[in-house]
């Protein structure tokens, strides 16, 4: 089962959130967080898919814990769902800029959008595992939303997808917005073209390693998609092309990068690696270890290549660093790539300050070694 975290102190909000969530089969588990300590703890420690927080809520709560977030987002990659009231719709998204924001749902219209997202977000649990903790994306990732001709929809679906691709490490922050900029440019013209009421859009996508295709189709025929006027995306990886039958946006993906940085390592110095480039040697002392930037590092234990690293793996060498142990792989660069060196002395003081930077490391392991039981290198 998942997890749901619901930030707030207004018992109207959360008996709304309970009654709601209870007539949905198969929902995640909700747990009700009043204060922004056990928020907080509970974001880093269990790492829920879904997040509700109320904006608004007269305690100062919501507000407290999005700022929390927005200073560290790096392990915060669940959906984001944000509830205010009194407030105007436009400043609210402009303060939470910067979380993996779904929906704004305003407090009296809770009860009939929280259905609808919740719906939405059940149903396409594969993507809300994201980062799924250095596991490369190894095959297609597919599906498709049948959209209403609604904003709140639009909104939802096209958030979802891009923060989805975001938190895979696929796409940077400034693509993420190109991407749900240009879809919503397109569903909003398409409503406006398309005079038939009774129909909505299908956006069908297609999520490989290298690449992401997404089209828009229109449940009617009538709409010709030619007719739209391209967004004006800032140059990047999101290109648009309009035919008469679809909008098609295709987004080229990182290429062994990592888009989101832990915010205590932000001013460390970054280490360059050159093709073939060795990191570190077999059976030298493991007094580091190094946060993967970008590139590819190939393990080589007893001259035999044993697994590649990616910015997915998160760390490189952090088990002789933990261990005390020497070195049992060599590591070099496979093509050019950057690291940042953390000294034990650096780490330690890390761990002072964000405890769960401890958890994530030894959940990781922990499924590392799982893989390797697996006989998965």
């Amino acid at each position: 089962m998942g997890s749901f975290a619901l930030i707030s102190n207004d018992e109207r909000i959360n008996a709304e959130v309970r009654r709601v969530h209870e007539g949905i089969v198969d929902s995640f588990e909700v747990t009700v967080l009043r204060s922004k300590t056990s928020a907080i703890q509970f974001l880093n420690y269990e790492l829920p898919e879904i997040h509700l927080i109320h904006w608004s809520d007269p305690s100062g709560l919501g507000k407290a814990v999005v700022q929390e977030i927005k200073q560290d987002p790096w392990l915060h990659y669940g959906a984001t769902l944000i509830v205010f009231s009194n407030e105007n719709e436009t400043d609210v998204a402009r303060q939470v800029q910067g979380l993996n924001l779904v929906s704004l749902i305003e407090a009296s219209r809770l009860g009939h959008y929280l259905r609808r997202v919740l719906g939405t977000l059940y149903s396409n649990r594969s993507l809300l595992t994201q980062w799924n903790f250095h596991q490369l994306v190894q095959t297609n990732l597919s599906g498709s939303f049948h959209l209403e001709r609604d904003a709140f929809d639009f909104i939802t679906h096209a958030n979802l997808l891009a923060n989805y691709l975001y938190n895979s490490n696929l796409v940077n922050s400034s693509d993420r917005d190109s991407l749900t900029l240009a879809l919503m440019n397109a569903l909003r013209q398409g409503v406006e073209i398309d005079t038939n009421a009774d129909q909505g859009f299908v956006l069908t996508y297609n999520v490989t390693p290298r690449e992401s295709q997404i089209d828009l189709t229109a449940g009617a025929s009538t709409l010709d998609w030619s007719k739209l006027v391209p967004a004006r995306l800032p140059e990047g990886s999101v290109s648009e092309r309009l035919t008469r039958d679809a909008a098609r946006f295709k987004v080229d993906h990182l290429r062994n990068a990592a888009a989101l940085v832990p915010g205590f390592f932000h001013d460390q110095k970054e280490s360059v690696f050159e093709d073939q480039e060795v990191v570190f040697s077999q059976g030298e002392e493991g007094n580091h270890l190094f946060y993967i930037l970008s590139g590819e590092y190939e393990v080589l234990a007893n001259g035999h290549r044993v697994a590649i690293l990616t910015p997915k793996d998160v760390f490189v060498g952090e088990m002789s660093f933990l261990l005390k142990n020497k070195r049992t792989a060599t590591v070099r660069a496979v093509g050019a790539g950057k690291l940042i060196r953390i000294s034990k002395q650096e780490f330690v003081q890390s761990l002072k300050e964000k405890p769960h930077y401890g958890f994530f490391l030894s959940r990781m392991l922990a499924e590392r070694l799982e893989r390797l039981h697996q006989g998965k290198t």
